[in-house]
């Protein structure tokens, strides 16, 4: 179960450049959103339903939830929980994630940058989360490369707790994303993560669209390109900045 910290650390977004100002969510897909929230601003993004299947054992989770309020400076903080993971019979909570994000560049709608340091606390129960508490660093950067297209990169190095020690994981993501309208926008994404000797690698995709100027919905897949990865995924969700 600990093997999915970085996963998580890092599921949190579709990035497109953007201004500071602008309303940017961190989902859905794997790669990381570089843009910071707005100083004083709170931003509410959860994930309403998922279920998924891996070697016949399926999975399912109801309003997993990110908290994010823009420190200013561009600077932001996050706290991730799991509340409610249903994982074959068993059910529980699961860990909870906490992120702090320093945008770099991208203020102005040029190629944006940022670092996000996080630790994954182990809250989780019945077996469903670390042990330990695990941590690490996360660079992403996005920009614009053509008109409605944009690529984000985003790479995360961290810590695993396991029966066999502590050990360095790996993650990292691209994604291709293409604005169909002024509201609405499609994304193509592969990730891969590195822990425990093995690499499961996935493909995703998904389409979000822009309700009003604060509100966003969403409806993404994955679907797991190797044996250790997860066979299939969809979920959807929301987003709403106040």
């Amino acid at each position: 179960m600990a093997k999915g910290a970085v996963r998580t650390a890092i599921a949190l977004t579709l990035a497109m450049p953007a201004a500071a100002q602008d309303f940017t969510p961190g989902r859905p897909g794997a790669t990381d959103s570089p843009v910071a929230v707005a100083p004083g601003r709170f931003q509410l993004e959860t994930e309403l339903a998922g279920f998924g299947s891996e070697q016949g054992e399926r999975s399912f989770s109801v309003l997993s939830t990110v908290f994010r309020y823009g420190l200013g400076g561009g600077f932001d903080a996050e706290v991730g929980v799991s509340p409610f993971l249903f994982e074959g019979r068993v059910q529980g909570f699961g860990d909870t994630m906490i992120r702090v994000r320093k945008q770099f560049t991208g203020f102005d709608d040029g190629p944006a940058f940022a670092l996000i340091g996080y630790l994954t606390i182990p809250t989780s129960s019945n077996g469903l989360g670390a042990d330990k508490v695990d941590g690490g660093l996360t660079a992403t950067g996005s920009t614009k490369f053509s008109e409605g297209f944009g690529l984000t990169a985003t790479g995360t190095i961290g810590t695993l707790h396991s029966d066999s020690g502590t050990q360095a994981q790996f993650a990292g993501a691209l994604s291709l994303d293409h604005e169909l309208s002024e509201s609405s926008a499609a994304f193509l994404e592969v990730f891969a993560e590195h822990a425990e000797g093995e690499t499961p690698t996935s493909f995703s995709f998904g389409l979000t669209h822009l309700v009003n100027s604060e509100t966003q919905i969403d409806i993404s897949s994955d679907i797991g390109l190797n044996g250790p990865a997860e066979d299939f995924r969809i979920a959807i969700g929301f987003a709403h900045r106040f």
